[in-house]
């Protein structure tokens, strides 16, 4: 059939669908390229996150960005897309390439 068809359909739906994105838990354990570990806690409303990275806890507020979530803390950014998270002070990584060490639940990624 051709797209003429469908495509009044998709406008009065209101979204499209496209790739899955990673359904983030509240809490993800990473571990990194270097082989170190960090420990991600996210506020149930989304709006802060806690880092934790060799025993330190780092309080960060969620920021806008093209990640799928940005936090931050004056000069330190914690980014997290999918199942990956990447940390970042006064631009130094303190954590890069970082991996959850479980499989995340992913959903359809919708736009509207």
């Amino acid at each position: 059939m051709r797209l003429a068809t469908f495509l009044p359909a998709l406008l009065l739906c209101g979204c499209v669908t496209g790739p899955e994105l990673a359904v983030l838990p509240g809490t993800i354990a990473y571990r990194c390229a270097d082989g170190r570990e960090m420990v991600v806690r996210r506020a149930p409303d989304g709006r802060e996150a806690i880092a934790t990275v060799d025993g330190t806890d780092i309080r960060l507020r969620r920021m806008d960005s093209a990640a799928q979530e940005k936090y931050v803390d004056g000069a330190t950014a914690l980014f997290l897309e999918g199942d990956g998270a990447m940390l970042e002070s006064q631009g130094r990584m303190i954590r890069a390439y970082c991996r959850s060490t479980v499989p995340l639940p992913v959903a359809p990624r919708s736009h509207y």
